[in-house]
């Protein structure tokens, strides 16, 4: 008998995630609105979790993959997970869930470019990496109470083809002696580890998941110019990248960290396939 798995929040990833689920579970997802016909081949569930419904989910799950962003700590609710879980899953179901949260590594921070484990000092400064630590807390708190058979998933810098355009690449990168390790994971590689964690879980793991190498921002985009044989992106002093980029986006300028995926390769045996340079290879053939 197929086992009923729910997606929470079916963006991006849930959507890439689908065709690889049909045939394998009876599938369901929450969307904002709904925007697949039944027919698609999984029930479609309309659910805005943000809004805090009284709504409740059918307790007929064994899986839940949970993949929403934590809301602003100022919110005067309680965390969206724990909203989730409390209202949703609260003495709902006999049998264990198994349990997916779809995590990042942002929440170890900055360590200077040293490697990083599961086990490593959680140093997060900005608010939204604060936030998913509350959510990881959230979660073991309730997974005994609850019966979750918990998987976290800590997800590096999510890349995909569209991201490897002549017109997507960053026309800056910071100077040489400013440059940072970023940790990168194709959205394809990820989609292939979640469904591997689906049939290949441990109970109450954290695993990071990134392509396991080790490279600077700027270095990075050099070798994607290089590939595509275009001019690289021209390196600026940090004071004149700062000027000139989003304030946003200059968080991983102050996080440098080499994620190291030895748990996720040895305990689940998973690896990763997509390989740039083969890729742009065919692109240009």
């Amino acid at each position: 008998m197929k086992k009923n798995i729910l997606i929470v929040g079916c963006g991006n990833l849930g959507n890439h995630l689908l065709p690889k689920l049909f045939g394998k579970f009876n599938v369901f997802a929450t969307n904002r609105k709904i925007k697949y016909e039944s027919k698609s081949g999984f029930t479609n569930i309309e659910l805005d979790l943000s809004l805090y419904p009284k709504k409740k989910l059918p307790s007929i799950f064994n899986i839940v993959l949970y993949t929403v962003p934590p809301i602003s700590v100022n919110h005067p609710r309680k965390p969206l997970l724990e909203f989730f879980l409390t209202h949703n899953l609260c003495n709902v179901n006999k049998n264990p869930i198994h349990f997916i949260y779809i995590g990042t590594t942002g929440i170890y921070g900055d360590h200077h470019g040293k490697k990083v484990s599961e086990e490593s000092q959680l140093l997060a400064s900005e608010e939204r990496s604060r936030l998913r630590i509350m959510d990881e807390e959230i979660l073991r708190r309730y997974s005994q109470v609850l019966s979750l058979q918990t998987t976290i998933l800590r997800v590096s810098g999510i890349t995909s083809n569209k991201r490897f355009k002549k017109d997507s690449l960053p026309t800056i990168i910071p100077a040489k002696a400013n440059d940072v390790i970023i940790n990168r994971i194709h959205l394809d590689d990820l989609v292939n580890c979640v469904v591997h964690i689906l049939f290949n879980k441990k109970n109450n793991r954290a695993y990071n998941i990134s392509d396991g190498k080790k490279i600077k921002y700027g270095d990075y985009y050099e070798y994607v110019a290089r590939l595509l044989k275009i001019r690289a992106p021209e390196r600026l002093s940090k004071y004149e990248y700062c000027a000139r980029v989003n304030k946003n986006f200059l968080t991983f300028l102050t996080q440098s960290k080499f994620v190291d995926i030895s748990r996720l390769l040895n305990e689940t045996n998973w690896r990763p396939n997509f390989d740039l340079e083969n890729y742009l290879k065919n692109e240009s053939a």
